[in-house]
Protein backbone atom coordinates (compact mmCIF):
# COMPACT_ATOMS: atom_id res chain seq x y z
CA UNK A 1 0.00 0.00 0.00
CA UNK A 2 0.95 3.75 -0.27
CA UNK A 3 2.37 5.42 2.41
CA UNK A 4 0.51 7.26 5.26
CA UNK A 5 -0.21 11.33 3.65
CA UNK A 6 -1.28 14.30 5.13
CA UNK A 7 -3.21 17.02 3.24
CA UNK A 8 -3.97 20.25 4.80
CA UNK A 9 -7.58 22.44 4.31
CA UNK A 10 -5.28 24.69 2.14
CA UNK A 11 -3.45 22.04 -0.07
CA UNK A 12 -7.42 20.29 -0.50
CA UNK A 13 -8.97 23.51 -1.92
CA UNK A 14 -5.55 24.83 -4.23
CA UNK A 15 -3.72 21.22 -5.03
CA UNK A 16 -6.89 19.46 -6.24
CA UNK A 17 -9.58 20.35 -9.36
CA UNK A 18 -12.40 21.29 -7.40
CA UNK A 19 -15.92 19.30 -7.75
CA UNK A 20 -19.36 20.29 -6.90
CA UNK A 21 -22.25 17.68 -6.61
CA UNK A 22 -25.56 18.59 -5.61
CA UNK A 23 -26.87 16.25 -2.90
CA UNK A 24 -30.38 15.35 -1.28
CA UNK A 25 -29.49 14.19 2.16
CA UNK A 26 -31.37 12.56 4.98
CA UNK A 27 -30.94 11.57 8.18
CA UNK A 28 -31.27 7.74 9.46
CA UNK A 29 -32.89 8.55 12.10
CA UNK A 30 -35.76 9.68 9.87
CA UNK A 31 -36.81 5.99 10.45
CA UNK A 32 -36.29 5.77 14.01
CA UNK A 33 -39.76 5.51 15.26
CA UNK A 34 -41.03 3.27 12.86
CA UNK A 35 -37.65 1.22 13.74
CA UNK A 36 -38.44 1.36 17.58
CA UNK A 37 -42.50 -0.29 16.24
CA UNK A 38 -40.68 -3.17 14.51
CA UNK A 39 -37.88 -3.90 16.54
CA UNK A 40 -35.14 -3.71 19.29
CA UNK A 41 -34.81 -0.07 20.70
CA UNK A 42 -32.80 2.63 19.23
CA UNK A 43 -31.29 5.43 20.65
CA UNK A 44 -32.10 9.27 19.62
CA UNK A 45 -34.91 11.54 19.15
CA UNK A 46 -38.46 9.40 17.79
CA UNK A 47 -38.06 10.92 14.39
CA UNK A 48 -40.45 9.72 12.02
CA UNK A 49 -39.83 12.03 9.21
CA UNK A 50 -38.09 15.78 8.75
CA UNK A 51 -34.18 15.77 9.01
CA UNK A 52 -33.70 15.99 5.23
CA UNK A 53 -32.00 18.99 3.20
CA UNK A 54 -30.27 19.36 0.11
CA UNK A 55 -27.31 21.28 -0.80
CA UNK A 56 -24.76 21.61 -3.58
CA UNK A 57 -21.11 20.73 -2.06
CA UNK A 58 -18.03 21.40 -3.24
CA UNK A 59 -14.68 19.63 -2.26
CA UNK A 60 -11.97 16.95 -3.59
CA UNK A 61 -12.87 13.85 -5.28
CA UNK A 62 -12.11 10.87 -3.22
CA UNK A 63 -10.65 9.17 -6.58
CA UNK A 64 -7.95 11.88 -7.02
CA UNK A 65 -6.99 12.05 -3.24
CA UNK A 66 -6.42 7.59 -4.03
CA UNK A 67 -4.68 8.49 -7.49
CA UNK A 68 -2.57 11.66 -5.72
CA UNK A 69 -1.15 9.47 -3.07
CA UNK A 70 -0.08 6.66 -5.68
CA UNK A 71 -2.90 4.13 -5.06
CA UNK A 72 -3.96 1.87 -8.49
CA UNK A 73 -7.43 1.38 -8.35
CA UNK A 74 -7.74 -2.26 -9.46
CA UNK A 75 -6.01 -2.98 -5.69
CA UNK A 76 -9.33 -0.88 -3.71
CA UNK A 77 -11.88 -2.46 -5.33
CA UNK A 78 -12.26 -4.65 -2.33
CA UNK A 79 -11.78 -2.53 0.54
CA UNK A 80 -13.54 -0.10 2.94
CA UNK A 81 -13.19 3.64 3.24
CA UNK A 82 -13.68 4.95 6.55
CA UNK A 83 -14.28 8.07 7.39
CA UNK A 84 -13.27 9.22 10.95
CA UNK A 85 -14.62 12.45 12.45
CA UNK A 86 -13.23 15.08 15.22
CA UNK A 87 -16.33 13.76 17.32
CA UNK A 88 -15.90 11.53 20.03
CA UNK A 89 -18.47 9.50 22.34
CA UNK A 90 -17.92 9.71 26.16
CA UNK A 91 -15.44 6.79 25.86
CA UNK A 92 -13.77 9.19 23.56
CA UNK A 93 -14.21 6.72 20.70
CA UNK A 94 -14.12 9.10 17.56
CA UNK A 95 -17.09 8.41 15.60
CA UNK A 96 -16.52 6.60 11.81
CA UNK A 97 -18.54 5.08 9.36
CA UNK A 98 -17.33 3.48 5.92
CA UNK A 99 -18.38 3.09 2.73
CA UNK A 100 -17.18 -0.25 0.38
CA UNK A 101 -14.42 1.29 -1.65
CA UNK A 102 -16.01 -0.15 -4.92
CA UNK A 103 -18.30 3.28 -4.14
CA UNK A 104 -15.38 5.52 -3.59
CA UNK A 105 -14.00 4.59 -6.72
CA UNK A 106 -16.84 4.55 -9.22
CA UNK A 107 -16.75 8.02 -10.65
CA UNK A 108 -20.62 8.09 -11.12
CA UNK A 109 -20.96 8.29 -7.55
CA UNK A 110 -19.41 11.70 -7.06
CA UNK A 111 -17.88 11.19 -3.83
CA UNK A 112 -16.12 13.86 -2.33
CA UNK A 113 -14.00 15.52 0.81
CA UNK A 114 -16.21 18.67 0.85
CA UNK A 115 -14.89 21.92 1.99
CA UNK A 116 -17.95 24.19 0.93
CA UNK A 117 -21.67 24.00 0.85
CA UNK A 118 -23.54 26.36 -1.26
CA UNK A 119 -20.54 28.24 -2.20
CA UNK A 120 -19.52 28.81 0.85
CA UNK A 121 -17.07 27.46 3.76
CA UNK A 122 -19.43 24.70 5.28
CA UNK A 123 -21.05 25.54 8.50
CA UNK A 124 -19.73 24.11 11.70
CA UNK A 125 -22.97 22.36 12.15
CA UNK A 126 -22.54 20.76 8.93
CA UNK A 127 -19.46 19.64 9.25
CA UNK A 128 -16.51 22.35 8.95
CA UNK A 129 -14.18 22.38 8.32
CA UNK A 130 -14.65 18.72 6.06
CA UNK A 131 -17.62 16.71 5.35
CA UNK A 132 -17.26 13.27 3.09
CA UNK A 133 -20.26 13.57 1.09
CA UNK A 134 -21.81 10.14 -0.36
CA UNK A 135 -24.90 11.16 -2.56
CA UNK A 136 -27.68 8.81 -2.40
CA UNK A 137 -26.59 7.01 0.99
CA UNK A 138 -28.24 7.61 4.32
CA UNK A 139 -26.78 10.88 6.21
CA UNK A 140 -25.22 8.65 8.54
CA UNK A 141 -22.45 7.65 5.71
CA UNK A 142 -21.99 11.55 4.98
CA UNK A 143 -19.34 11.82 8.00
CA UNK A 144 -19.40 15.38 9.65
CA UNK A 145 -15.77 17.18 11.20
CA UNK A 146 -13.62 14.16 9.15
CA UNK A 147 -10.12 14.48 10.29
CA UNK A 148 -9.21 11.09 8.80
CA UNK A 149 -9.64 8.73 5.92
CA UNK A 150 -8.33 4.95 6.24
CA UNK A 151 -8.80 2.12 3.79
CA UNK A 152 -9.52 -1.07 5.76
CA UNK A 153 -10.65 -5.00 4.81
CA UNK A 154 -13.21 -4.73 6.80
CA UNK A 155 -16.29 -1.80 7.43
CA UNK A 156 -15.60 0.70 10.41
CA UNK A 157 -16.64 -1.15 13.29
CA UNK A 158 -18.02 1.43 15.00
CA UNK A 159 -21.82 1.39 16.59
CA UNK A 160 -22.54 4.29 13.82
CA UNK A 161 -21.71 1.74 11.16
CA UNK A 162 -22.22 -1.97 12.47
CA UNK A 163 -25.87 -0.95 14.78
CA UNK A 164 -27.25 2.04 14.57
CA UNK A 165 -29.70 1.95 12.46
CA UNK A 166 -29.94 -1.72 11.51
CA UNK A 167 -32.76 -4.25 12.44
CA UNK A 168 -30.62 -7.43 12.64
CA UNK A 169 -32.96 -10.25 12.39
CA UNK A 170 -32.59 -13.60 13.53
CA UNK A 171 -32.18 -16.69 11.60
CA UNK A 172 -35.20 -19.60 12.37
CA UNK A 173 -34.41 -22.66 14.13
Amino acid sequence: MAPLRSFSLEDLKTRFKPHSVMNTMSCAGNRRRGMKEVSKEVQGNDWYVGAIGNAVFTGVLIIDLLLDIGFKLEDLKDKHLIAESMDADILGKCYEVSIPMSMAIDLRNEIILAYQMNGQDIPIEHGYPLRLVVPGVVGVRNAKWVQALKISDEEAKSPQQKENYKIIKEKDP
